[in-house]
């Protein structure tokens, strides 16, 4: 789900709308004007229309980047939002699929990211380590997937490869599972155990109706 911090913020990502880039300026250089007015006689500022540039750097009174502006990417242009750190906290732009919006937090793996895929969207979020979340579409339809520090998928919601709805809760270690979900005969219900071979289930049996089982076989819920 991180991707490698979604490609390295894909990057440094791109495309985001004038408005806002120029609304950023007027903020940052109204606040510069201020500093100097404070000091020196009104200048009259000058007024152009428009500004032609292929990239478009600005810097805090140290010297360091904090908004930088550039047309370097070849699916259009991505902006960047950095700390005085250095630290990139913010990444937005295009890609292939469309756009992507990267915010990173002051702490490690603190990230939150929206972008596009070829089945619609995709939004993710990390904490620490390896843990996430994750809400996507794919061709079956939309899936919400949980993970724990170490990265293991311990909870999927989403449509399994019948069309039905399906939730499936497994133990950090795979051994443990349960299971919700539908198939071509109904409901079912399923829970296996942590040594790998007791299990019970509730379904429906187009023949028989409805059964409760328990066996030594570990269950599968048919995603």
């Amino acid at each position: 789900m991180n991707g490698g911090t979604i490609m390295n913020f894909k990057q440094k990502l791109v495309y985001m709308g004038v408005g806002f880039l120029f609304a950023s300026m007027g903020y940052m250089l109204a606040n510069h004007q201020n500093a100097i007015n404070a000091q020196d006689p009104p200048i009259q500022p000058q007024v152009m229309d428009q500004v032609i540039c292929r990239r478009l750097r600005i810097v805090d009174t140290h010297g360091r980047t904090v908004l930088e502006l550039h047309g370097r990417n070849e699916h259009g242009g991505q902006i960047g939002i950095y700390s005085r750190d250095g630290g990139q906290l913010f990444a937005a732009g295009a890609d292939a699929m469309g756009g992507i919006v990267v915010v990173q937090g002051n702490e490690p793996n603190h990230i939150a990211a929206m972008a596009m895929n070829r089945h619609g969207g995709h939004v993710s979020v990390g904490g620490g380590e390896r843990s996430g979340a994750g809400l996507r579409t794919n061709e079956r339809g939309g899936q919400l997937i949980i993970a724990e520090s170490g990265g293991q998928e311990v909870v999927f919601l989403g449509v399994d490869e019948d069309g039905g709805g399906s939730i499936e809760v497994f133990g950090k270690s795979e051994d443990g599972m349960s299971g919700l979900g539908i198939n071509e005969s109904g409901g079912f219900v399923v829970a296996s155990g942590t040594d790998g071979e007791s299990s019970v289930g509730m379904f429906i049996d187009d023949e028989e109706g409805g059964i409760v089982r328990a066996t030594g076989k570990t269950a599968q819920s048919p995603r």
